[in-house]
């Protein structure tokens, strides 16, 4: 991989493959740390009776740093109405989701959630032309829509 001619150019090559291998093993460590989650979330919710507070539970805990007050979340089930509410407010949900009409599967699920950032960045953005809100709010949207396979 790297080619030692001299003492410093071996030290050197060592260096790079031992910082090489200490990002691997973190890299690793952070893989095996989701894959461990994973696993446990689906011994944990392995009904299919779920309630949009547990759901929201887990994705406030995925999401450190996010203001539960500020981001607002969308259930949105193949059929039927979609539910949008601030995290805060849906962590409290006792609300079975997918409702039992579309808890079949292949049908298609959607969660999405919208985030204001607030910088003061916004004073330097360009844009197309027209002024930046006062506030400097970006909306920062994301989203996930799956199959019910099982």
């Amino acid at each position: 991989m790297f080619q030692s001619f001299g003492l410093y150019t071996h030290i050197r090559a060592n260096r790079i493959k031992s910082v090489l291998i200490l990002c691997g093993f973190v890299v690793l460590i952070l893989v095996l740390t989701y894959a461990l989650n994973l696993v446990y979330i689906a011994f944990v919710y392995s009904n299919r009776d779920l309630t949009i507070g547990q759901i929201t539970s887990v994705i406030e805990s995925a999401g450190v740093g996010l203001d539960p007050n500020a981001v607002t979340l969308t259930f949105t089930p193949a059929s039927g109405s979609a539910s949008t509410d601030t995290m805060t407010n849906q962590a409290a949900s006792s609300t079975t989701w997918p409702p039992s009409g579309a808890n079949v599967d292949g049908q298609a699920i959607k969660i999405s959630a919208v985030y204001p950032f607030k910088t003061f960045l916004a004073v330097f953005w360009v844009g197309d032309g027209h002024a930046v809100a006062d506030s400097g709010t970006f909306y920062l949207p994301a989203s996930s829509t799956e199959m019910i396979q099982f």
